[in-house]
């Protein structure tokens, strides 16, 4: 049941502009999603990985099911 309420909260936040991050992979919590003028040093970007490597991570549940292609969720990191 908590699931499927996650599940459901993380579609309404990310039709909303919003995604709702559940790793330990950078701080859990809400992020805003924009599409950045100019990226800089420091900004947390939001992609798609290539579909060979996201399927890996999906089989081995590194990555959730999600709306990339190949099926599994962005991932989210520090531009360094």
């Amino acid at each position: 049941m908590l699931i499927a309420i996650v599940d459901i909260f993380s579609v309404v936040a990310l039709s909303a502009g919003y995604y709702m991050n559940w790793t330990t992979s950078m701080p859990i919590g809400l992020y805003k999603v924009t599409t950045p003028r100019q990226l800089q040093r420091g900004d947390d970007v939001m992609v798609c990985l290539p579909p060979s490597i996201g399927n890996v991570g999906l089989h081995h549940q590194y990555l959730m099911p999600g709306k990339c292609p190949g099926g599994f969720e962005p991932i989210i990191k520090e531009l360094v």
